[in-house]
């Protein structure tokens, strides 16, 4: 799959945008959240199936993710949870997770309390179109 080969041969990578391609049916590596550095992802209108994995090995780089229009599954209190927990006081100069975008997706459950503990962020949707 081509994300498993970018996550492969980019360790290093700190952007990654990749939209309105025709990838349906693929997965977000789980293994891709372990890029210490990316403090950009977005992977949108692509048809990506599956759970966004974990970011907690991200070492506090992530600053925005966007993975609008998906079909990307999970629970909502799982996901941000696990994004709040990054540790932020590793990096200098960083102050967290300032933008996510889950919208128009098939994710469930309700918005964590844990979102109460993101203080960076400006920028949030996670609705259905």
């Amino acid at each position: 799959q081509f994300l498993y080969h970018y996550q492969n041969n980019l360790p290093e990578v700190q952007f990654l945008y990749l939209y309105q391609n025709n990838f349906h049916d693929q997965t977000i590596p789980p293994s891709i959240g372990v890029l210490t550095r990316l403090a950009e992802m977005g992977l949108f209108q692509w048809g990506l199936r599956g759970p966004i994995p974990s970011f907690s090995g991200n070492a506090g780089s992530m600053a925005h993710l966007v993975v609008f229009h998906n079909f990307l599954t999970g629970d909502l209190a799982t996901i941000i949870g696990d994004l709040a927990s990054i540790d932020y006081s590793v990096k200098e100069n960083t102050v967290g997770l300032s933008s996510l975008d889950l919208e128009d997706n098939s994710m469930s459950g309700s918005i964590a309390t844990t979102v109460s503990h993101m203080t960076a962020l400006s920028d949030f949707v996670a609705g259905r179109e």
